[in-house]
């Protein structure tokens, strides 16, 4: 119970902002472990929120009381869903606003599983969703062809895989 009331009073003192929820939850885990709960019977100290994240789904409460967190990494075996395609064509002049909407805000490009540029997608704040817009789609412009992918990136964490969905949408 210190170590969590401590957390409470130093939290926004020394934890950067974009850290405070992933590294409350961490603290959270810990709490369980040590008065030998599961998350569910932790009482709520201020600090029961659902992981969110890159920290959702990732944390496990072992048979020797310990938190053992698997994250996405280039070792992560990808799986690789059949490609769909989207039933509706979109203009041209829609496509940026098409990709804020499906990945929000703070995009990047740097690969939630590798941790490296890719030169080909923008990702989600979350990584849990990217658009894929390569030489390949950008020499189809101009043709019936003409296209990028919007994929989806879901981690399992317990098997290390992450299952990637991915639509073809065609611009018109």
């Amino acid at each position: 119970m210190l170590m969590l009331t401590n957390w409470i009073m130093m939290k926004h003192a020394i934890v950067p902002a974009d850290l405070k929820q992933e590294v409350q939850e961490v603290v959270y885990q810990i709490g369980a472990t040590r008065t030998k709960r599961t998350t569910g019977d932790v009482p709520d100290l201020g600090l029961a929120v659902p992981a969110t994240g890159t920290i959702a789904g990732t944390l496990k409460i072992t048979s020797k009381g310990t938190v053992k967190a698997n994250v996405p990494s280039a070792n992560t075996k990808v799986i690789a869903t059949p490609e769909v395609k989207a039933p509706t064509t979109i203009k041209a002049s829609d496509v940026t606003k098409r990709w804020e909407e499906y990945l929000g805000p703070n995009t990047t490009n740097i690969n939630p599983r590798t941790g490296k540029v890719d030169s080909d997608r923008i990702f989600s704040a979350d990584g849990k969703r990217s658009v894929r817009f390569s030489n390949h789609e950008m020499t189809s412009s101009g043709t019936p062809k003409y296209h990028y992918h919007e994929e989806t990136w879901t981690y399992d964490s317990v098997n290390d895989t992450m299952t990637v969905t991915n639509t073809l949408q065609r611009i018109k």
